[in-house]
């Protein structure tokens, strides 16, 4: 007799997968507080924005008073503190990692 494989996961993966999910929130959530103002905005708005709000380092500029090319300086310097912030607060080196195990 065939039978048939379900494709929906275990009540115990989706437990698990639940608890990763919490923890890389609160990581990324913790590694935001490295941020000043202005590099919190510009990853909120660029980064964490759904595609429809995205804002782009001109619009950015604007809202803060900021040059483009100051905006971008500052996306870059922020991604970087958060990258080590992750880091430290994970011992993942690439937040990729970090989600890895909730995509299995």
């Amino acid at each position: 007799m065939d039978t048939l494989v379900s494709s929906d996961i275990s009540q115990e993966e989706a437990c698990v997968r639940s608890q990763h999910n919490r923890r890389v929130s609160h990581v990324v959530r913790s590694a935001l507080d490295v941020l000043d103002r202005r590099e919190r905005i510009i990853i909120e708005r660029r980064l964490m924005a759904d595609a429809e709000e995205e804002q782009s380092l001109a619009e950015l500029g604007r809202t803060l008073g900021i040059s483009r090319e100051r905006a971008r300086q500052l996306e870059v310097k922020a991604k970087i503190k958060l990258r080590r912030r992750i880091f430290e607060l994970s011992g993942s080196a690439n937040i990729d990692e970090l989600t890895a195990e909730s995509a299995a």
